[in-house]
């Protein structure tokens, strides 16, 4: 997330928690998935509707479900050893059934690890926005944006995107510059015209004065 007082993304701590990842098995009278509402189901482990989602459409929904208990593809977020991760229900009668998140892993590290590069691009281009209105704004230098990982990660993905917005902050600044001179120069045509009328009405008055006396 963005820090506006250091002016870079931080790491934000969560509370504890932990994730799980769900496969409803068919009913062997309908052929049909015994899954429920997400309200439903909510209720039956114990926590709030908001705590649980059903997976994205896709042919990777699933296994992009599993990946994520590890973080293996998120590099911004607190990696987990496969060993972490317990697997329930892979057995039926004792005999097994499913495979087991060790066995997952083990078949899918290199494909979730390449996609690594993928997460960190959607990522970046979702940052983007952000870092583009701190520039504009002047809250962000290029030093910070060269210097600092996070920023230079976005910029390194959206190179012309982030030098155009440094070229409009200069241009920007130029404006601004020269309003402050213009409205310093108007100042000062104005304080000058203002004396100037003071000393004439002072004079005014000594004449009138003299005249009286």
């Amino acid at each position: 997330m963005w820090d506006d007082n250091l002016n870079n993304f931080v790491v934000e701590l969560k509370a504890r928690h932990f994730h799980a990842a769900v496969k409803f098995a068919l009913d062997k009278e309908t052929g049909k998935v015994m899954d429920g509402t997400l309200a439903q189901i909510a209720s039956a482990i114990g926590v709030e509707p908001q705590y649980v989602e059903k997976a994205e459409k896709g042919r990777y929904a699933w296994d992009n479900m599993l990946s994520y208990l590890i973080h293996i593809k998120y590099a911004d977020k607190e990696p987990y050893s496969p060993d972490e991760v317990y697997s329930a229900g892979i057995t039926v009668n004792g005999v097994p059934k499913y495979k087991s998140y060790l066995e997952i892993y083990r078949e899918r590290k290199k494909a979730w690890e390449d996609g690594k590069a993928k997460v960190s691009a959607k990522q970046a281009n979702m940052n983007v926005e952000l870092l583009e209105e701190k520039i504009l704004t002047g809250e962000v230098k290029r030093s910070q944006v060269l210097l600092t990982d996070a920023l230079f990660n976005i910029y390194a993905r959206n190179k012309r995107r982030i030098d155009d917005a440094f070229e409009d902050r200069i241009i920007e600044e130029d404006q601004e510059e020269r309003r402050e001179r213009d409205e310093s120069i108007l100042k000062a045509e104005e304080e000058r015209y203002e004396a100037e009328i003071d000393e004439a009405v002072r004079l005014y008055q000594m004449r009138k004065a003299r005249e009286e006396y």
